[in-house]
């Protein structure tokens, strides 16, 4: 059938996806170097699915934000246009990369007895799903092998699940570069190649000229 898409909040970015938005079911990675704006883009569209929500099913969305960095502010998602009442914008806040992975799948309305390798259905899931982020994570590993072998084990099952839920699923992700790369792109993300097998737009954000007020001071950025 016909995916359905919601606006990302930009009229810009919405021509710029080709299809008017972000496609519910699906995930949606969003990459930058560190201060681009990856949450706040997200946050946008949160802020404008839940808008959206409201207005063709009489009901409030359910978002679950899992914030692996702990640095989630309720004042930035107000300023980016969010409802964030606690009954309507849950905040989980895991240690480690196989809680938030966890915590994911409690979002999507999942839960486990044996350590992710069956679950059951015992609730609703989130229509809104933010994980901020993917190299944020720590693991009780070590590395980026650690994190890209669990990203491989658990991000096809998630994907599963999100597109089950007809969810909207932001994975933010940071941009890093590898040291004494001579030629070539030195930039990569982390989390090994499963990313690129379950992500259905990727969102690119770099930080160009910075705005400025009157009194020259800084207030943002393009």
């Amino acid at each position: 059938g016909r995916v359905s898409v919601v606006s990302t909040g930009s009229l810009c970015l919405d021509l710029a996806l080709g299809v008017g938005g972000y496609a519910r079911g699906r995930i949606t990675a969003v990459a930058g170097p560190q201060h681009a704006g990856k949450t706040a883009i997200a946050l946008l569209g949160i802020g404008s699915i839940q808008r959206y929500i409201e207005a063709t099913e009489a009901r409030r969305a359910r978002v679950v934000i899992v914030d692996t960095e702990h640095a989630h502010s309720n004042s930035l998602a107000a300023l980016a246009g969010c409802d964030t009442a606690p009954d309507t914008m849950l905040v989980l806040r895991p240690i480690v990369a196989e809680d938030a992975l966890m915590m994911t799948m409690y979002a999507l309305g999942y839960e486990t007895k044996d350590e992710g390798r069956t679950w059951r259905q015992v609730g609703e899931p989130a229509d809104v799903i933010l994980f901020d982020s993917w190299a944020g994570t720590s693991t009780e590993g070590v590395g980026r092998a650690e994190l890209a072998r669990i990203g491989a084990a658990w991000l096809p099952t998630i994907a599963a699940h999100v597109n089950r839920a007809n969810a909207i699923f932001f994975m933010c992700n940071h941009i890093r570069e590898k040291p004494g790369v001579m030629f070539g792109n030195p930039e990569y993300e982390p989390g090994g190649h499963a990313f690129q097998h379950v992500k259905s737009v990727n969102l690119l954000v770099h930080r160009s000229e910075t705005q400025k007020d009157e009194e020259k001071t800084s207030i943002g950025h393009d």
